[in-house]
């Protein structure tokens, strides 16, 4: 909060932030950011791509003005597809390209747009919805703290993510040694482990990154730390 608010001047016009860090899966204080900008004219656009569908959101509880989210994380939707919320006071203000028709996914100006990838980001939405959010939210956030302990233990890498706790998401990212190169290593544990993880560009950090959702389980965890204490040996 102290970095935000320093940055914050009568001339600041928007602030946008991420709800969720996608390096490190961090969970920002988007409801204390909201308070520092009451009565400013500054508007709060949150990024929450890494954020819906893997914690709760309640945007209006939030008090961004403007929160947009991708179809194909966490909600698992096609790709190509996404979600706009606008505050009402902030509509006239936020004029989206692809909402000159209308503010409707579907109107006289669709155009080329994907409308089959809206109807299947519909089915996943629905599909979302006949969940138990507060038991997939333990779920995965059980998986996290799971394979953030786990991690821990595992020597010449070092943990990166929060700890569990109220800025910690279902990602837990961890650094390799400067010797190793995370491309190599994620291609390894694709090929020869099956396990699916997440690297970044060796010019921002050398870190790889495990999500854990609801098709996860506790075997799948072990499986990747075996993987690793076998890989770095």
């Amino acid at each position: 909060m102290k970095r935000f608010v320093a940055k914050l001047t009568p001339r600041t016009r928007v602030l946008s932030v991420s709800h969720v860090t996608s390096p490190t899966g961090h969970v920002l204080p988007i409801t204390r950011l909201a308070a520092a900008l009451r009565g400013s004219n500054c508007l709060l656009v949150v990024d929450g791509a890494q954020a819906a569908g893997a914690i709760p959101v309640n945007v209006r509880a939030l008090g961004c003005h403007a929160y947009a989210t991708s179809g194909h994380k966490w909600l698992m939707g096609p790709k190509g597809t996404g979600l706009l919320f606008l505050r009402r006071d902030a509509a006239s203000k936020i004029e989206p390209v692809f909402l000159e028709g209308g503010r409707a996914a579907q109107t006289e100006a669709t155009g080329v747009r994907d409308i089959p990838a809206i109807v299947g980001l519909g089915a996943a939405l629905q599909y979302f919805e006949s969940w138990d959010k507060a038991a997939v939210e333990r779920r995965v956030m059980s998986l996290r703290n799971l394979a953030y302990a786990q991690l821990k233990t595992v020597r010449q890498i070092s943990v990166v993510s929060p700890p569990p706790g109220e800025a910690a998401a279902p990602m837990v990212t961890f650094r390799l040694p400067d010797r190793l190169d995370n491309g190599a290593l994620q291609a390894t544990l694709r090929l020869k482990h099956r396990i699916a993880v997440k690297k970044w560009p060796r010019n921002q950090f050398n870190c790889l990154r495990v999500s854990t959702h609801v098709f996860n389980n506790e075997d799948h965890v072990a499986r990747l730390i075996a993987a690793l204490r076998q890989e770095l040996s």
